[in-house]
């Protein structure tokens, strides 16, 4: 049996003025962010909806982050300085310091001290909701809305269903050696190691519930908690900390920080996902997310509901269903590329195709002349480099003989940083299948390219690339939506 290592490079991003680097940060503080059109400074209105403390407390780190901060000493490999919001993203943050975004303690405290969970939850997202009203008719018009929520919504707002899923937490850490977890992690988005355990539920059901009920006024929400602004000791560094708060601002804000400097002209890249309906949890809907050609853009397409065959296997779509969900995703890349259509669909899924759900997906896509089908998973396996100190490079691809599955390190050691910027032993990501006209090397290349266009921290990569990831983030959004609720198109409103 032979296994062979190949390492495929780490892709360029490209910034303001035409240039490149391959870290965000470097870029970023070096040139500025991609879409700067001028030298001018821009302001970005914000606003603030919160208890006046906590509002405060907020609007103070965002003018912390106004002015440099200095990285994490021997450590700036990892943790550079954060050179200021100013001149990284040629902007400054304008906050709005309207009373009508004050929710009063006391109406707070009484919506928190009601004994029903359920009541207790909706008057809370309430509370803050009817204030993204008063934001929206006010002068400036905010780019961005901030939700400051205390500790005490945190300690007291309980998710809607916690219940099954803190018992199955609880037996997992039951049956998981502490000192394992330190070495083998189970990677995924890295927003879950800056969440802690007794905040992520609320936290998450909190976030689905406010982002479905505000889309309406067109206005993206970023929710932050005390671990942001207060400097505690289970949070990043208040440099990595700025550097990943404002890239997701700026993103969120209408500008787009870097770009993948090799994104192949004419291919449409398309992410599936699925995700089940709060509101019937019998049925399964898709979720699509498509990332458009030199631009960035990321358009959501809410698929048809349809039933799931059985409890064990994955979902698969019918394939009329398949479709219907291609056909407009090509009708939308086409509407967005001022009517071009794409040459090249590269479509990226985490379960397998099943026949005719891959025939129905074809179906669609008869026009476009080079069609490549993906699927991504992971599996807990690990690669360590004997007598080295650090984990395989990311980049590197491995293909072993015989073997269909190929492994690509989309995280791993960064040659440029002389390091691994991660806590623990990094897994692979498996490229299950690949069925079409690209052959493994262009695939893998693309997903790394991919990888790095996560807008909503300033990582060197994800795991996945941000079809997968968008998909999957668009879906748990769209998991708390109503077949009525109307939805956003763009990525920033699902961040």
């Amino acid at each position: 049996m032979t296994v062979r290592f190949q390492f495929l490079g780490e892709p360029k991003l490209l910034f303001g003025y035409s240039g490149m680097s391959i870290d965000p940060r470097l870029g970023l503080a070096r040139f500025g962010p991609y879409s700067t059109s001028s030298d001018s400074v821009e302001d970005i209105p914000i606003g603030i909806i919160g208890p006046e403390r906590e509002a405060g407390e907020l609007q103070g780190w965002l003018e912390h982050c106004q002015n440099p901060i200095a990285g994490k000493e021997g450590s700036l490999n990892l943790d550079p300085h954060f050179p200021g919001f100013e001149q990284a993203f040629r902007s400054r943050f304008s906050v709005s310091h309207s009373w009508e975004l004050i929710i009063p303690r006391s109406k707070l405290q009484a919506s928190l001290a009601d004994k029903d969970p359920v009541k207790r939850f909706e008057r809370t997202v309430e509370l803050y909701c009817k204030r993204v009203v008063a934001s929206a008719e006010s002068q400036p018009y905010p780019q961005v809305i901030l939700f400051a929520l205390p500790q005490d919504l945190l300690d007291r707002c309980s998710s809607v269903r916690p219940r099954r899923a803190s018992r199955r937490r609880k037996a997992r850490s039951a049956k998981t050696d502490p000192r394992q977890l330190k070495f083998f992690f189970a990677e995924g988005d890295l927003d879950a190691i800056e969440e802690s355990a007794e905040t992520r539920d609320v936290y998450r059901n909190f976030r689905r519930a406010v982002k479905v009920r505000i889309m309406r006024w067109g206005i993206p929400i970023q929710l932050a908690t005390p671990k942001l602004w207060q400097h505690r000791a289970d949070a990043q560094h208040p440099a990595t900390k700025a550097w990943n708060f404002c890239t997701g601002m700026f993103f969120k804000a209408g500008g787009v920080p870097w770009m993948w400097a090799d994104m192949p002209a004419g291919t449409c890249y398309v992410g599936i996902g699925f995700y089940r309906p709060a509101n019937d949890r019998s049925s399964v809907r898709t979720s699509l997310a498509q990332v458009f050609t030199n631009r960035g853009e990321g358009l959501v397409i809410r698929g048809q509901k349809f039933e799931k065959e059985d409890q064990y296997s994955a979902p698969h779509m019918p394939p009329e269903l398949a479709t219907d969900l291609m056909q407009k995703a090509i009708e939308s890349y086409t509407t967005a590329n001022n009517g071009i259509p794409p040459a090249h669909l590269v479509v990226h899924k985490t379960s397998r195709y099943w026949p005719d759900e891959l025939e129905g997906l074809r179906g669609a896509a008869t026009d476009v002349p080079y069609q490549t089908y993906t699927t991504l998973d992971e599996r807990d396996v690990r690669f360590v480099r004997y007598m080295k100190d650090y984990p395989p490079l990311r980049g590197t691809l491995c293909t072993i003989e015989g073997v269909e599955e190929a492994f690509l390190f989309t995280r791993g050691s960064v040659t440029v940083k002389q390091s691994y910027p991660g806590p623990y032993v990094p897994k692979p990501l498996v490229i299950v299948e690949h069925m079409g006209d690209s052959p493994l090397e262009r695939i893998a290349k693309e997903i790394l390219g991919l990888s790095k266009m996560n807008w909503n921290a300033a990582l060197i990569a994800n795991l996945y690339p941000i079809t997968v990831q968008f998909a999957g983030r668009v879906g748990d959004i769209l998991s708390a939506a109503g077949p009525s609720d109307p939805i956003a198109s763009q990525f920033r409103f699902y961040m």
